[in-house]
C-alpha cells in the first residue's frame, strides 16, 4: 500500500478512496512499445504507473505518430472516463517499461461517482495534463530541438523517478516527432556536453541542474504548475558530474 503513494493521483486521495480503489488494483509490468489502448477504443482499464511512463499519442494518415502527453508517476492513463468519455481519440502506449498498476475503468467510475474527492484529484490531474499538451504543442512549434530533447528527458526522469531507465532513439525519435538521425544528433549533444550518458538502449541523466539549463523554459513551466496543483512529481535530483558520481 505505501507503494501507492509513489503515484501522484493516488498519493492526493484520502485514505478512505486510496483504500477503496487500492483493493481493486493489479499489478502489471509495462514493456516498450506496449499497447494499452489503441484510438477510438473504449477505456477499458484504468492505468496507475510506479515507475513506468505511458505516451499518450496521435496517429497520422500516414502512420506516424506524435505525442500529446505522458503519465508516469505523476498521474493515471484513462482519467477522461470519470468526465463521461467513453473512447478517446488518442492511442495509449507505453514508453519506458516498468511496473504500473491498473483497474477496471468501470470500478474506478462508479469509485469516482460515489466519492466527491476522487473526482477532485481527477480534475487536479486534468488540469495539469491540458497545461502539459498545452505548452508541447507551442514548444515543438518555437523551440529547437535540442532544448526539446532535453525537456522531454526532463519530463521523463521526474515520472520515472530514477536516474537510469530504457530509453531508444526510436522511441525517442517518434515522441519528439522527428526522423532518427536527427534525434541522434539531438542526444549526441547533450552526451557530449556530459549532462547525459547513453549506451544500449539504456540513458542515465548525469547531470540534471545542467540538462534544466540545456531545456527550454517550458519545463520549469509546467513542472512548477504541477507542483502548484498537484504536489509533484517532485523535480529529480541528479548528480553534477559527467561520471555520475
Amino acid at each position: 500500500m505505501s507503494e501507492l503513494t509513489t503515484n501522484q493521483v493516488l498519493a492526493r486521495l484520502p485514505q478512505d478512496a486510496r483504500d477503496a480503489i487500492a483493493q481493486r488494483l493489479r499489478r502489471e509490468a509495462l514493456a516498450p512499445w506496449q499497447l494499452l489502448r489503441d484510438e477510438n477504443e473504449p477505456i477499458r482499464r484504468i492505468h496507475f504507473p510506479i515507475d513506468a511512463v505511458i505516451s499518450i499519442v496521435s496517429l497520422m494518415e500516414d502512420g506516424s505518430i506524435a505525442e500529446s502527453y505522458t503519465a508516469g508517476r505523476d498521474g493515471m492513463e484513462g482519467w477522461e472516463i470519470v468526465q463521461g468519455d467513453e473512447r478517446q481519440i488518442f492511442r495509449s502506449m507505453c514508453q519506458i517499461p516498468g511496473e504500473s498498476c491498473s483497474m477496471d475503468a468501470n470500478d474506478f467510475r462508479e469509485l469516482a461517482q460515489r466519492n466527491p474527492e476522487i473526482r477532485r484529484v481527477v480534475g487536479q490531474y486534468a488540469h495539469c495534463v491540458m497545461a502539459l499538451a498545452g505548452r508541447s504543442g507551442a514548444c515543438n512549434l518555437i523551440h529547437q530541438l535540442v532544448e526539446r530533447c532535453a525537456r522531454w528527458l526532463l519530463i521523463s526522469h521526474d515520472r520515472v523517478g530514477k536516474d537510469t531507465f530504457e530509453l531508444t532513439h526510436e522511441i525517442l525519435a517518434t515522441m519528439l516527432g522527428v526522423h532518427r538521425p536527427a534525434v541522434s544528433i539531438a542526444a549526441g549533444t547533450l552526451q557530449k556536453a556530459g549532462l547525459i550518458r547513453y549506451a544500449r538502449g539504456r540513458i542515465t541523466i548525469t547531470d540534471r541542474a545542467g540538462l534544466e539549463e540545456a531545456s527550454c523554459e517550458c519545463y520549469g513551466i509546467v513542472a512548477d504548475e504541477y507542483m502548484r496543483v498537484l504536489g509533484g512529481p517532485k523535480r529529480m535530483q541528479g548528480p553534477r558530474t559527467a561520471d555520475g558520481s
